[in-house]
Order: C-alpha cells, then sequence, then structure tokens
C-alpha cells in the first residue's frame, strides 16, 4: 500500500501503527509534504529513484573527468620533458 494522506488517516482512524518518516517527503527548500493520492507517492517515488541514479551518474562522470585531467596533465608534463 502506498502512503498517502488517506492511508496516513485511515491508519489513525483504525488506530493502526505507522511511522511519518515513512510517509513524508523532504524536500531541499525544508518543505515537507504527504503525498495527496497513490499516483502523485508513486510518481515521486520514481522521481526520487531517478535523482538518486542521476546523482550517482553525475559523481562518477566527475571522477572519470578528474582522472582524465590528471593523466593529461602527466602526459604533458612528459611531452616537455621530451622536447628539451
Amino acid at each position: 500500500m502506498e502512503n498517502t494522506l488517506a492511508t496516513l488517516m485511515m491508519n489513525i482512524t483504525n488506530e493502526e501503527d505507522f511511522y511519518l518518516d515513512e510517509v513524508l517527503i523532504h524536500h531541499n527548500e525544508g518543505v515537507d509534504m504527504i503525498p495527496s493520492n497513490e499516483e502523485y507517492s508513486a510518481v515521486l517515488m520514481k522521481k526520487k529513484k531517478a535523482y538518486t541514479e542521476y546523482r550517482q551518474a553525475k559523481k562518477e562522470m566527475q571522477d572519470y573527468l578528474i582522472a582524465k585531467q590528471n593523466v593529461d596533465a602527466i602526459l604533458h608534463e612528459n611531452e616537455k620533458e621530451e622536447k628539451k
């Protein structure tokens, strides 16, 4: 079952256990929200997963670029020394 405002209210009404951290969606702007329906909740969870994957891919690309710059700098130094 998706964690939405409706399911949260149902859990409270039925006096069932729930964990607020599983329901709240935290935003960088400092605003937390509870999805109002299952579709929206599902889309937000997919978006959150996609951003996590994007950040990981971006970090890996940055690491590769730094490694490439280091290799290029070493090769450039070697070329300078060979020309002398």
